[in-house]
C-alpha cells in the first residue's frame, strides 16, 4: 500500500516535463483494406512517405489471403479524418486498431520516425532521454488502469532502454507487473527477479518478493494429488551492499569570528538473501558512524537496520523480526518488533505489528519501556480504480496509554484522476493526528493540476509530549512527583502539541518543446500552544503564504543540459521574503556530470532588518566504473543584516563536501 502512496506523491510533486516525440504505444490506430487473393492489390505508394503501408497473410479455409493496412494514428478521431479523405476512393477501407500482428511493422515504422525527427531536431535524443519519461511513465500508468497490459508493456521496456533513468527502477517492478497481469508469467518471473537482483533492499523489494510468490504459487498449476514435491534444486544465495565515506568541512565566519568544523560520516549497509521457490529469506544490516575530527566527545553510531525476513510463498505470507521501518498503517517511522502479514484472498490482506519505537536521540537502545501493537487490513483493488486500508493501533509507556489511533487510506486512480486520503485519528486524545488529501487531475497536451490539504500534528500528538520541558523522564515520575491527574497530564501532552495546516495548489504545463512552466501557491499555519505544567506557550505564526515560479529547460545553452530557474515570494505577519535561483546541470561524458546553481535572496522583517544572501555552488559527480563513484560539492555563503534596532552583522560561509560511493 505504501507503494501507492508514494506514486500519488510523485505525480502530485512531480513537475511535467515537455516532450518532443510522441512514445511507440500512442499509435493505436491504422486503416484496414479489403481482403483479396491477390498480392499488392492495393495501390497505396504516395502514402509511404508518411506512413507505414503493409500486408498481412493469413490462411483462410485453406486459401492464402492478403490485407493491406496503412498506419499508424496516434487516435481514432485522426483516423477517422484520413478515412473521409480517401473513402470515395477505397470504399473497403475502415478503421481497426493494432493488433500483435502489427507491431513488428509499428515498431520499423517508430524507429523510422524517431531518426528522422531526431536528425531534424539537435538534441532531441536527449530531451528524450530526459524529459521524455515522465510522459511514457503516466502513458503507461493509464494503459494499466484500463487493462491495456501490452501497450504498458511496450511503454515500460521503453523506459528501461533509454539507460539511467530516475524511473528506471519503478519501469523494472511495473514491467513484471503488467506482464504478470497480461498472463506472461514466466516473463514476470524473470522481470521480478531481475528487480530482486538490481535492488534488493526496501519496501520496493518486499513488494516484488510477495508478487515473485503469488507466481510462483497461485498461478502455478496444481500437482497430482499425492505427489511427493520434488526437491529445490535452484536454492541461490546472494550478497549485496554499499559503503560510503563522506567528508565535510565548514567554515563560518560572523563579524570576525570564525568557526570551523570537520567530520567523516562512513555508512555500511549489507543485504543477504537466500531464495528458492518455496521460501524467501533475507538479513538485513545498515547503519553510520559520525567522526568528528575536532571533538570525540561529539563522535557517535547508529543502527538503522538489522531485521531478518521471512516468505512462504505458498501460504502467501511473510514476518519480519528486528530493526525495521515503517510508515503505513498507523506505524510511526523506525520501530524494533515484528511485521507479519497474510494474504487470505487476492483482494485481502491482513498485517499485524508489535514492538517498541526507535528513539531518534537514542537510538542504539531498546525502549523496552514503549511498546505498541496493532492490526490492519488492505483491500482491492474495486471495480479497477478504488483500493483501501483499514488500521487500529495502540502505544503504552510505562504502563500508561500513550497512543491509542484508528484511521486508513482511500486511493481512487483512473486515467484522468487521481485522489488519495489519509486520516490517523485519535481516540485517547479525541483529536486528529493527521488529515492528508491530495488529488491530481491529468489533463491534455500534459497539463496537470494537484490540490494537496495536509493537518497535522506538530509532533504527533502523545502522551509522552507532556514531557516536553520538564525535567522528569517518565510520566509517572512527573505525575507522582507533581501530584498531576490522568487528565491533567493528558491536557499538558495536548498543550504541547501544535497544529500544522497546509494547504498547496500547484500546476504544471509544456510551453514548448523544451520548457515546461510549474506553478505553485501555498497557504500555512502553525497554531499556538498554551502555557501549562510551568511550560511557557507559543504564538501562532498567523497565515504563510509562498507563491512560486519555475521554469525548467532542456538544451538551453548546450546540447546535453538541464537548467532550471524560478523566483519564489513568501509573506507572513513577521517577514517578507524573496528568493531566486538558477542551475544548469551537464553531462560532461558518460562518466562526469556537473552542476552550478546561483541562489539569491531578500528578507525584509517587520522590525525594520532587511538581510541579503547569496549562495553560489558547484557540484561535481565522477562515475570511475559501475561500483564506484565520487561525489563532491562546494558552495559559499555571503549574508548580511542591517537595520531594525539590532547590530548590523556580516556573514560568510565555506561548505565543502567529499564522498565516495562504493557498491558491492
Amino acid at each position: 500500500m505504501k507503494f501507492i502512496y508514494v506514486c500519488i506523491l510523485a505525480v502530485s510533486l512531480m513537475p511535467a516535463t515537455a516532450f518532443s516525440l510522441s512514445s511507440q504505444a500512442d499509435f493505436r490506430y491504422v486503416i484496414s483494406f479489403k481482403v483479396s487473393s491477390k498480392k499488392n492489390s492495393v495501390e497505396l505508394s504516395k502514402y509511404k512517405n508518411k506512413y507505414s503501408v503493409y500486408q498481412l497473410t493469413e490462411k483462410i479455409n485453406g486459401k492464402i489471403t492478403y490485407t493491406t493496412r496503412l498506419g499508424f494514428f496516434d487516435s481514432r478521431k485522426q483516423a477517422t479524418i484520413f478515412l473521409k479523405k480517401i473513402k470515395n476512393q477505397y470504399r473497403s477501407a475502415n478503421i481497426d486498431s493494432v493488433k500483435k500482428r502489427d507491431e513488428k511493422h509499428l515498431i520499423a515504422w517508430y524507429k523510422k520516425k524517431v531518426n528522422l525527427k531526431q536528425q531534424s531536431s539537435p538534441g532531441s535524443s536527449f530531451l528524450l532521454d530526459k524529459m521524455a519519461t515522465s510522459k511514457i511513465m503516466e502513458q503507461a500508468r493509464q494503459f494499466v488502469v484500463a487493462h491495456d497490459y501490452r501497450g504498458a508493456i511496450k511503454l515500460y521496456t521503453k523506459i528501461l532502454s533509454i539507460g539511467d533513468t530516475e524511473f528506471k527502477q519503478d519501469a523494472q517492478e511495473f514491467l513484471a507487473v503488467a506482464r504478470e497481469k497480461n498472463g506472461q508469467n514466466a516473463h514476470a518471473k524473470a522481470e521480478y527477479k531481475e528487480y530482486l537482483r538490481l535492488y534488493p533492499e526496501g519496501e520496493g523489494a518486499d513488494r516484488v518478493s510477495m508478487r515473485l510468490q503469488a507466481i510462483l504459487t497461485v498461478y502455478k498449476s496444481p500437482r497430482k494429488k499425492l505427489a511427493k514435491p520434488r526437491k529445490i534444486k535452484d536454492i541461490v544465495w546472494s550478497t549485496y551492499g554499499y559503503l560510503t565515506e563522506f567528508y565535510r568541512y565548514d567554515k563560518f565566519e560572523q563579524n570576525a569570528i570564525v568557526r570551523e568544523r570537520s567530520s567523516l560520516t562512513t555508512t555500511l549497509g549489507v543485504f543477504s538473501r537466500r531464495r528458492s521457490e518455496l521460501k524467501d529469506m533475507k538479513i538485513v544490516v545498515t547503519g553510520d558512524y559520525f567522526y568528528d575530527l575536532d571533538d570525540e566527545n561529539d563522535n557517535r553510531q547508529r543502527l538503522t537496520s538489522l531485521y531478518f525476513d521471512y516468505a512462504n510463498k505458498p501460504k502467501m505470507s511473510s514476518v519480519r523480526l528486528g530493526r525495521q521501518r515503517h510508515t503505513k498503517s498507523g506505524v510511526l517511522g523506525r520501530m524494533d518488533g515484528a511485521w507479519v502479514d497474510y494474504r487470505f484472498h487476492p483482494q485481502w490482506k491482513v498485517n499485524a505489528v508489535a514492538g517498541y519505537p526507535v528513539d531518534s536521540f537514542d537510538s542504539n537502545k531498546i525502549q523496552s519501556n514503549r511498546n505498541f501493537y496493532g492490526i490492519s487490513f488492505d483491500i482491492g483493488p474495486f471495480n479497477k480504480y478504488w483500493d483501501f486500508n483499514f488500521f487500529q493501533i495502540e502505544q503504552e509507556v510505562d504502563g500508561l496509554t500513550d497512543r491509542k489511533a484508528i484511521g486508513g487510506e482511500v486511493r481512487y486512480i483512473s486515467p484522468r484522476n487521481i485522489f488519495f486520503t489519509l486520516l490517523d485519528y485519535d481516540t485517547y486524545f479525541e483529536e486528529i493526528n493527521k488529515l492528508y488529501v491530495v488529488s491530481t487531475w491529468l489533463f491534455a497536451d500534459q497539463k496537470r493540476l494537484n490540490v494537496t490539504y495536509d493537518k497535522t500534528k506538530s509532533p504527533y500528538l502523545l502522551a509522552t509530549n507532556a514531557l516536553m520541558g520538564q525535567q522528569y523522564r517518565t510520566l509517572e515520575d512527573m505525575r507522582v512527583q507533581e501530584h498531576y491527574s490522568s487528565e491533567q497530564m493528558k491536557q499538558f501532552a495536548i498543550d504541547r502539541t501544535a497544529t500544522s495546516t497546509r494547504t498547496t495548489i500547484n500546476g504544471t504545463a509544456p510551453i514548448s518543446k523544451n520548457y515546461v512552466i510549474n506553478i505553485d501557491l501555498t497557504a500555512s499555519s502553525l497554531s499556538g500552544t498554551p502555557g501549562s505544567a510551568g511550560v511557557v506557550g507559543n504564538k501562532p505564526t498567523g497565515k504563510e503564504y509562498y507563491y512560486g515560479v519555475q521554469l525548467i529547460g532542456d538544451s538551453v545553452i548546450l546540447k546535453h543540459d538541464t537548467m532550471i530557474a524560478s523566483v519564489r515570494y513568501s509573506t507572513s505577519s513577521t517577514y517578507n521574503r524573496n528568493s531566486y535561483s538558477i542551475s544548469e546541470r551537464v553531462k560532461l561524458s558518460d562518466n562526469w556530470r556537473s552542476n552550478v546553481m546561483l541562489y539569491y535572496e531578500i528578507i525584509n522583517k517587520t522590525t525594520g532588518a532587511k538581510t541579503k544572501t547569496m549562495t553560489p555552488q558547484l557540484g561535481v559527480d565522477y562515475l570511475y566504473s559501475r561500483s564506484l563513484k565520487f561525489e563532491g560539492d562546494l558552495s559559499y555563503e555571503k549574508s548580511s543584516t542591517k537595520g531594525g534596532g539590532a547590530i548590523d552583522t556580516n556573514d560568510k560561509g565555506v561548505y565543502l563536501s567529499l564522498g565516495l560511493v562504493y557498491d558491492f
